[in-house]
C-alpha cells in the first residue's frame, strides 16, 4: 500500500463528500425537464380563475424540489460517502460561494412572491391566506435550504436552474399567463431546460463513473498485498 497514493485517492474522494453532486446533478436535470413537460398538462385541466388549482400547483412543486434535496442527501450518504466519512472543510472560496448563492435565491424568492402576492397589478393580488403562506414559505424555506445543502458550484448552479423553474412553472400557472407577452424571460425559461438537462444528465453520469473507479482504486490500495 502507498501512503501518498492513498492519501492523494482520499482526498478526491473527499470532494463527493463535499461538492460533487454525481448522479443527484443527473437527478436535477431529469427534474428540471419535467417542470417543462408537466405545466401544460396539468395547467390546460386548471380553471384560469383556479386559486385553489393554483395553490395546489405551487404545492406540488414544492414537494418535487424538497424532493430533490431528500435524494440528493440520501445519495450523498448512500453512495458517495459509503466509504466512510472523509472531513474535507470546505475552502473560502466555496463558502463565500455559498453565501452569495443563499442572497441570490432569497432575492429571487422575495421579487417572485412580491410580484405574484403584494403587487396591486399582481394576478393574485388581493392573495389567500394559503398563498400567503405559500409565498412566505418559499422566501424562509428556499435560503434556508440553500444555505445548508448546496455545495460546490456545480450543485449550485442546478440548485439555482431548479428554483428558477420551480418559479417559473407556478407563474406560468397564474391566471391570464401568456407567454409572448413574457418576451425575453419566457425565452429564458424555456432555453435554460434543455442546458440544464443535458448538462446534468451529462456531468452528472461523468462523475457518478469516475467515482466508482475511484472507490474500486481506494478499495484495491487499502487491500493488503500478500
Amino acid at each position: 500500500m502507498e501512503p501518498d497514493r492513498l492519501a492523494h485517492l482520499s482526498r478526491r474522494y473527499a470532494r463527493y463528500g463535499r461538492s460533487l453532486p454525481g448522479l443527484s446533478l443527473a437527478l436535477g436535470g431529469v427534474v428540471i425537464l419535467g417542470f417543462f413537460l408537466v405545466p401544460p398538462l396539468l395547467i390546460n385541466n386548471l380553471s384560469g380563475d383556479s386559486v385553489d388549482g393554483w395553490s395546489l400547483l405551487a404545492l406540488c412543486t414544492a414537494l418535487l424540489v424538497g424532493g430533490w434535496l431528500l435524494a440528493k442527501e440520501w445519495l450523498r450518504g448512500r453512495i458517495y460517502l459509503s466509504l466512510g466519512l472523509a472531513e474535507a472543510p470546505g475552502s473560502r472560496s466555496e463558502l463565500r460561494f455559498n453565501l452569495v448563492l443563499t442572497i441570490l435565491i432569497a432575492l429571487l424568492a422575495c421579487a417572485f412572491a412580491a410580484k405574484g402576492l403584494l403587487d396591486p397589478a399582481g394576478p393574485l393580488h388581493p392573495p389567500s391566506r394559503v398563498q400567503m403562506g405559500l409565498g412566505l414559505s418559499a422566501c424562509l424555506a428556499l435560503p434556508a435550504c440553500t444555505r445548508r445543502y448546496i455545495r460546490g458550484v456545480m450543485e449550485g448552479l442546478l440548485w439555482i436552474a431548479l428554483c428558477y423553474w420551480a418559479l417559473g412553472f407556478i407563474w406560468m400557472a397564474f391566471p391570464g399567463f401568456d407567454m409572448r407577452k413574457e418576451g425575453w424571460r419566457g425565452w429564458a425559461i424555456i432555453l435554460t431546460v434543455p442546458i440544464a438537462y443535458f448538462g446534468g444528465l451529462t456531468v452528472g453520469l461523468i462523475q457518478h463513473f469516475n467515482f466508482l473507479r475511484l472507490a474500486r482504486e481506494i478499495k484495491n490500495q487499502e487491500t493488503p498485498n500478500d
